[in-house]
């Protein structure tokens, strides 16, 4: 047994193991070395389906101890100012003889040129720890030149890496970070232009510095924007955080050129290392936006992204001089179901120094013998009633005044419990009833409840026209949920309609719908009865049945004639 700490077999088997596998992994390694080797060029050509060609004009490799750093795992060859600000860490050119879609590798550069089997590197212990001996010395040559035989998925791989994500936003690759470095050519053509991280957020906010490198900072729903670190050229994805909670839908681009303000994870710098550094790193991206909030003026404040800043960031929000709140949009009978009557109105910013009126989302309607709050669509019934007001979205409540309004129904119908007489309805801020009610006025809908299938079972209250009028109308699908509920939307839309009707036959008597069948007549006059006859009864024109004459025999063989009205 030997005193060694280290056993190279296992570390080698750990080293395969710890890359990801992927082409991009191999590519980022490949380009960060021609970045620090100080090339001007990169060219790579995959023209040859089963042939990965990888050449530069650095530096190359200057002398054999060049070429064993370049091979030898840990090893690390360049100068001191990469040494300190970036930590390679001497494993680069592994994640391309480890991966299953490689099977040999050739490397030139310097006068040197050394052919390697992949799978004997790794499972021929004696073949890897030989392969200094089998350098051959070549043509002297400027730069680093790689050529692997690789399978067709693998140049497919390239392919997509460079050319497909610049169809999907313009300008960004896995080479686009290079650009201020080195130009990168794939089969030719250039594929890093200059990129600009302004016009890539689909909301630019500001550009700041943090610990020496600029850092632009963005807004956008869409996940595909550049938000990350660019690492000496290298994109590492990264989204920042407050206290712990992503900054989700933020994005930023900080350009790193100097000094090494964030440590990366090894071997492939796929992350950053959770320190002092990273948290330092947060706190300033998180007072940059702040600062930038906070020169803003009411008309300049790009409202959706400063409410989801509020949204995570307490602190700020708590001394921040602006809010959010939404307006209140009055109800249309018009709508089909309760998911259209959200308080979708506009997202609006407001100092705290000049609030416009707002108001609890719910109402609370006393009753008799209860008190219930109407939760759901509450406050746009009453907005006809109230004019222009807004519900809170981001704000410190405690520093504003937002009312409750307090609605005082009358009677019930003695049919249909949900239509209610006007009554009074009043607003308060202090948490007791209102000191001052007013008389409701026009159609007022509050809803606590919707369902699937059956008015019936919704929990609602309206005012402004008779029960027959109301169903008649447009309101009842208000209280509708359209939510399919394991059944298909048409049969739980067919449900409620079919509720609708049946209410209002029952309320109205003697009435069938518009577009009846055998069975409602039969409803309408008894299972038990017979009919002889239907006759329809046209309106003024005749082009519209608005009744039906129907006569049937009981079961005393008495005949009868009905009129039956027709309701849609």
């Amino acid at each position: 047994m030997t005193n060694t700490l280290i056993n190279l077999t296992g570390v080698r088997a750990a080293i395969k193991r710890a890359f990801n596998g992927s082409v991009n992994e191999i590519l980022a390694e490949l380009l960060q070395n021609s970045q620090r080797a100080q090339a001007t060029t990169v060219n790579i050509n995959t023209t040859d389906k089963t042939i990965f060609a990888y050449e530069d004009d650095g530096h190359g490799l200057q002398d054999q101890d060049d070429l064993i750093a370049l091979i030898k795992i840990g090893e690390s060859g360049w100068d001191e100012t990469v040494q300190t600000n970036q930590h390679p860490m001497g494993l680069g050119l592994h994640a391309l003889l480890a991966h299953e879609q490689v099977s040999e590798v050739t490397i030139e550069s310097g006068g040197w040129k050394v052919v390697i089997d992949t799978k004997r590197w790794w499972d021929d212990h004696k073949y890897a720890a030989g392969w200094l001996k089998r350098v051959a010395t070549s043509k002297p040559q400027k730069g680093f030149r790689l050529i692997a035989t690789v399978t067709t998925k693998f140049n497919e791989i390239v392919q997509e890496l460079f050319w497909h994500y610049n169809g999907r936003v313009k300008g960004l690759n896995l080479a686009t970070g290079y650009a201020d470095y080195v130009d990168v050519l794939h089969n030719g053509k250039k594929v890093n232009p200059p990129f600009d991280p302004k016009n890539s957020f689909e909301t630019f906010l500001c550009e700041t510095e943090i610990f020496g490198n600029p850092c632009w900072i963005g807004h956008g729903e869409k996940n595909e924007r550049p938000t990350g670190v660019n690492w000496y050229g290298q994109r590492i994805s990264y989204q920042p955080t407050i206290d712990g909670k992503k900054l989700h839908s933020f994005q930023l681009w900080y350009d790193v050129r100097q000094g090494c303000p964030l440590d990366t994870k090894s071997p492939t710098r796929n992350g950053f290392i959770e320190n002092q550094k990273l948290t330092d790193f947060n706190a300033a991206v998180t007072r940059a936006l702040e600062d930038f909030f906070d020169r803003q003026s009411l008309t300049n404040l790009p409202v959706g992204p400063f409410d989801k800043f509020l949204s995570t960031n307490k602190g700020y929000r708590q001394r921040a001089v602006h809010f959010t709140a939404t307006e209140v949009l009055p109800l249309d009978e018009s709508m089909s179901n309760a998911d259209e009557v959200g308080n979708d109105g506009k997202l609006c910013a407001f100092a705290y120094s000049a609030p416009p009126r707002l108001v609890e989302t719910e109402i609370v309607a006393l009753g008799p013998g209860e008190t219930k709050r109407y939760s759901q669509q509450g406050i746009r019934g009453f907005q006809p009633l109230l004019g222009a007001c807004y519900t809170v979205t981001q704000a410190d409540v405690s520093r504003l005044e937002i009312q409750q309004l307090y609605w005082k129904p009358g009677a019930a119908h003695e049919k249909f419990g949900n239509i209610v007489e006007p009554g009074e309805w009043g607003l308060s801020s202090d948490g007791a009833l209102p000191i001052e009610w007013q008389p409701v006025s026009g159609e007022v809908f509050v809803l606590h409840e919707a369902n699937n299938w059956h008015l019936q079972d919704t929990d609602f209250l309206f005012t402004g026209l008779t029960p027959e009028e109301f169903l008649q109308s447009g309101w009842p699908w208000l209280a509708f949920d359209p939510t399919p509920d394991d059944f298909s939307y048409d049969e739980i839309e067919n449900s409620f309609r079919d509720s609708i009707s049946d209410a209002l036959r029952t309320l109205i008597g003697n009435a069938v719908p518009g577009d009846f069948r055998w069975s409602d007549v039969r409803y309408a006059i008894g299972h038990e009865n017979t009919i002889i006859s239907i006759k329809p009864i046209f309106s003024t024109g005749g082009f519209l049945c608005k009744a039906l004459q129907v006569k049937y025999v009981d079961k005393e063989n008495c005949e009868h004639e009905i009129e039956l009205k027709t309701i849609d």
